[in-house]
């Protein structure tokens, strides 16, 4: 594999089939949901009808695999983007995730977010550890995408000034340091000029027989 099919392995379409597309629909619809839970000021007996139309939606839809499972049956291989994207940071099919949506660019990545209410800490602000999970993906997604393949190792973060909520976030990233087994990926966390936030990584690479052990489950 060219390290250009290997880097399009991790790089989410934007033109997907119909089902996979209203997957997407439907996580984006919940992501609404999800904020209007946290925030809506309703009687309980609003509260309960909707409680309801949400059970009849969850009887609609049957379970499919796990990514593990996908991953031992081996469909994962087929195409990973699916599951990527169903992730809780990057995935545009999981209303869990903001969406964190990355961008790479010679060997460096980027990324533009706007985080609400779902993901409060302190009032107004945005939790800190959702900032370092989102340093976590798009350090780590720099590291894959550089052919560093494997797992955190390390992430040390130093908080400069609060990220508020409702407002766009800039996340950037770059290899620093890269030795055989390692890579060291140094990111930052901004709104517009203001630094927020600083992040250093190390992602540890991992043997192909490493991850076809560990990926199924141990």
């Amino acid at each position: 594999m060219s390290k250009f099919e290997h880097r399009a392995l991790y790089i989410l379409p934007e033109e997907v089939e119909p089902s996979w597309e209203a997957r997407r629909r439907l996580a984006t619809a919940v992501r609404t949901l999800n904020e209007r839970c946290v925030r809506t000021e309703a009687d309980a007996t609003l509260l309960a009808q909707a409680e309801k139309l949400i059970e009849a939606a969850i009887a609609l839809l049957p379970l499919g695999h796990t990514a593990s499972e996908a991953f031992l049956n081996g469909s994962y291989a087929q195409d990973p983007s699916i599951y990527l994207d169903r992730g809780p940071l990057v995935g545009r099919s999981n209303p869990v995730a903001p969406p964190l949506h990355i961008q790479a660019k010679d060997q460096a990545v980027r990324c533009e977010v706007t985080l609400g209410e779902s993901y409060v800490g302190a009032p107004g602000m945005v939790h800190g550890g959702i900032l370092a999970a989102c340093f976590d993906q798009v350090a780590g997604y720099c590291a894959v995408y550089n052919h560093y393949l494997g797992f955190t190792a390390s992430l040390e973060i130093e908080y400069k000034k609060p990220a508020y909520l409702y407002r766009e976030l800039t996340f950037t990233a770059q290899v620093t340091e890269a030795a055989k087994r390692h890579a060291v990926v140094e990111a930052q966390c901004r709104e517009g000029d203001q630094l927020l936030a600083r992040c250093q990584g190390v992602f540890v690479r991992i043997k192909p027989e490493t991850g076809a052990r560990i990926f199924g489950g141990g």
